[in-house]
């Protein structure tokens, strides 16, 4: 019945195929497995009749790769409530071994991510002993973070589709490869332009003149806005590595917005440092807006992409709109 079930169960990115004791490993009960074609493909684990969570490869569901660059799989099995039952690494190519630590390190570090929620960020830390935070395999935190980070990213997308954590109203995890240019001739990259003209004419019909002198052409600010959390606009912009940190890292319900930015006005400017408040941007929905606080803020130095414009400006945002006490 297992291995029927395994079989009916094309692989996407990995050439390892999970055997029975490894799922029984990672969903414990379980004893019967019904395979989801995704995207992203997953198991369905029931007792009987009674479901009891999924089971995933993260090669398969988002083409896991590790720090080394080569193939990282991990096979997670994850509850109802979205914690995590079990971990079994399947595939690894670390560069660990000049550094003291051994693949039975890894194994341990992995099988020590069962009991967390897939929902909550998970700070992975030398010595870890605050809240959320788990131990890095020593000699190996850059592989510890990219592990969890897999465990994580994968988890959520397939928890999304299977209904654990609720259906998104946006498709989050749907990707394809696209450009800057494509991504901002569908939408997906918001941009508006003001320019010198533009300028002057609205400070002018306020009885105001502009701070800052500029030519009528010239590029006052220009800003480009886009959902980061989507895999459309973020894997494109940040590449697989770095989306998947930054995702990996937030919290239920939270959001990655991308700003980016160019011309004479900065969208930052250099008060928020001491302030803690980037008052230069703000976001709005219905009656309330928000500002981005100094702790919402991620710098990016690059994009992936490479046919993005030459930007003065990067910037990742958390978005927490949804929150009591938010500015208003």
């Amino acid at each position: 019945m297992w291995a029927a079930a395994l079989c009916g169960l094309a692989l996407a990115a990995s050439a390892i195929e999970p055997g029975e004791a490894e799922l029984h490993r990672v969903v414990p009960g379980a004893d019967r497995l019904e395979p989801v074609p995704g995207p992203p493909p997953y198991w369905r684990a029931f007792r009987g009749d009674a479901l009891l969570g999924v089971a995933l490869s993260t090669g398969q569901a988002i083409g896991s790769v590790g720090y080394s660059g080569k193939p990282l799989d991990i096979l997670v099995g994850i509850d109802r409530a979205g914690i995590i039952t079990g971990a079994v690494v399947l595939e690894q190519h670390e560069p660990i071994l000049a550094t003291g630590a051994t693949a039975a390190d890894i194994d341990a570090f992995v099988a020590g991510l069962a009991g967390r929620s897939i929902a909550e960020p998970i700070s992975v830390a030398r010595r870890g002993t605050g809240a959320g935070e788990v131990d890095a395999v020593a000699g190996a935190t850059v592989s510890s973070n990219v592990i969890a980070d897999a465990v994580l990213v994968a988890g959520r997308a397939v928890a999304r589709e299977a209904g654990l954590l609720g259906r998104a109203a946006l498709d989050l995890d749907d990707f394809a490869p696209a450009s800057w240019d494509e991504l901002v001739a569908d939408g997906s990259l918001a941009t508006r332009r003001i320019g010198g003209a533009e300028l002057t004419a609205e400070l002018a019909a306020l009885g105001a003149v502009p701070a800052i002198a500029a030519e009528p052409d010239a590029t006052v600010a220009e800003l480009f806005v886009g959902l980061a959390s989507a895999a459309r606009v973020g894997r494109n912009l940040l590449g697989d590595a770095r989306f998947a940190h930054e995702t990996a890292r937030l919290g239920p319900g939270e959001m990655l917005l991308f700003v980016g930015g160019r011309g004479l006005y900065s969208f930052r400017g250099t008060d928020w440092r001491r302030s803690g408040v980037l008052d230069r941007i703000q976001i709005a929905q219905d009656d309330r807006t928000w500002r981005p606080a100094a702790t919402d803020h991620v710098r990016i130095d690059a994009l992936a992409t490479a046919d993005a414009p030459a930007l003065r400006e990067l910037s990742l945002l958390v978005m927490r709109l949804w929150r009591s006490g938010a500015d208003s």
